[in-house]
């Protein structure tokens, strides 16, 4: 963090496709973003890397995965200014 703007964040996303899914555009699109911003955008954002198959499960993932992104960055940006849950 630098004052209330993200500096620097990695984003990996794991039990979404076979292999381990890193969501670099995602990251670099956080960058420079509030807490704030960086939520709104995570709930609104899938991250393109994890290129999803169709299947029945699709719309369900895409959204949980949008969540809990989102989620984990608030908690995330908490932890980084010294913030307890």
């Amino acid at each position: 963090m630098d004052g209330d703007q993200i500096q620097d964040i990695s984003i990996s996303l794991g039990a979404l496709n076979p292999c381990v899914v890193h969501a670099a555009q995602l990251e670099e699109l956080l960058r420079g973003k509030t807490a704030q911003q960086a939520a709104e955008l995570c709930a609104a954002t899938f991250p393109v890397e994890a290129k999803l198959r169709e299947s029945y499960f699709k719309a369900y993932k895409q959204d949980v995965v949008c969540a809990a992104v989102s989620s984990a960055v608030n908690m995330a940006v908490g932890n980084a200014k010294g913030e307890t849950a």
